[in-house]
């Protein structure tokens, strides 16, 4: 990891690549908004980074329902700090977002209450986005679609900001700034998305497809209590006591997978804007600012991965398609938690959940993309890895 006073060598003097990093304890809102601020002012300035924008959209990550502490969810004091700084810039804040589920005004406020940002918005001054018309971008340098249907939300704003929670994710290595502007395909779209790039590594270019559309001008990864284990709903929350920030989503999510251990080229999305040159191919070539010392010295060495296939999809050619199949990690209904709700079939691309009382997974049409998994309020579907998959991870 490179010294956080020492200039990048890809960028070295580009404010607009830098990665800032800040230290906060908790999610006092002083504190918050204390190390957004700091992270704004090593990126440029709030001024730079806007322009003459002047409404600014707030995209949080409302994957379910649940309460802030779980994890899984943008933090509210994130989203109040934020929006009271571009209050005060003389800008005007609108949280927006697509959850799981249909898209429309009732299932936007149950989510926004829920999850605590109907409240956070009103302290901080922000307008709650119940737009919900849906506009076809043209994607003419896309690699897995030339063109997205995406919420007017995002496209209406004059800038977009990137508000994301550090996860795992067991389809996507990691989720944070880039998967963020997945929330921009609307409602159940979102499950047409996942059975078309059912492999992970198209699924990755499709997110940075999107996020090339979308353009966020500034992306935030809140590391304060980000997620580990089996995310990006089922992990458990791990304290890191860090905030991420920077104008480029695609660096500060290479930044983030070297805060946790995970290697640029096992998150699809990473590895698909290196490819591209959206970003550096290794961490050590980030200009990572704020931190006062060696960003290794904050790395979070035995922060618990989730479930990958990263390792069969590597060696698929050497052990065939039907061991691939075998060995590779598949979701499985613990019945003792599932509640019956339907949540999972109704989400699931390859339609290979059946209700029958409890849910049951037919795994020979199952695809692996941890749809269920992923949003299961309930954390009733486990991860099953095969013994051998085991040994070789």
């Amino acid at each position: 990891m490179p010294d956080a006073s020492t200039p990048c060598p890809h960028s070295p003097s580009d404010p607009s690549q830098r990665v800032a990093v800040s230290r906060c304890g908790s999610y006092e809102l002083s504190a918050v908004k204390a190390a957004l601020r700091e992270l704004l002012d090593n990126c440029g300035g709030v001024e730079a980074i806007f322009g003459g924008a002047r409404s600014i959209a707030l995209k949080v990550n409302l994957l379910s329902r649940t309460p802030p502490e779980r994890a899984a969810t943008t933090h509210p004091a994130i989203v109040t700090a934020f929006a009271q700084i571009i209050c005060e810039s003389g800008r005007r804040p609108i949280v927006i977002e697509s959850p799981p589920g249909p898209y429309n005004a009732a299932v936007l406020r149950s989510f926004y209450s829920r999850c605590g940002i109907e409240e956070a918005a009103g302290a901080g001054g922000a307008d709650l986005s119940y737009d919900t018309t849906v506009t076809r971008v043209s994607c003419p340098d896309g690699a897995a679609s030339k063109s997205y249907n995406l919420i007017g939300a995002a496209l209406n704003a004059d800038a977009i900001v990137s508000l994301a929670r550090l996860k795992t994710h067991a389809f996507m290595a990691m989720t944070g700034a880039v998967k963020n502007m997945f929330g921009c395909v609307p409602g159940m779209e979102k499950v047409e998305a996942h059975a078309h790039f059912a492999d992970a590594a198209l699924f990755g270019e499709q997110l940075v497809d999107i996020c090339e559309c979308v353009k966020p001008v500034f992306s935030v990864v809140d590391a304060v209590t980000a997620m580990e284990g089996e995310g990006p709903q089922s992990g458990v929350p791990r304290d890191v006591g860090l905030i991420l920030g920077g104008r480029s989503p695609y660096n500060v999510d290479l930044a983030a997978a070297g805060l946790i251990g995970l290697k640029p080229s096992r998150v699809p999305a990473v590895a698909a804007a290196a490819r591209r040159g959206l970003c550096p191919e290794t961490v050590g070539r980030l200009d990572i600012r704020g931190l006062g010392g060696p960003f290794g010295d904050v790395a979070v060495r035995d922060f618990r991965k989730a479930s990958s296939t990263g390792m069969l999809a590597r060696f698929g050619g050497m052990f065939g398609g039907r061991l691939v199949r075998a060995l590779t990690p598949r979701p499985v209904v613990k019945p003792s938690a599932c509640a019956g709700c339907g949540i999972c079939a109704e989400h699931c691309p390859a339609q290979t959940i059946e209700m029958r009382g409890k849910a049951k997974i037919v795994h020979k049409k199952c695809i692996s993309c941890f749809c269920c998994h992923e949003l299961c309020p309930h954390k009733a579907i486990n991860i099953h890895r095969n013994m051998i998959f085991k040994v070789l991870k």
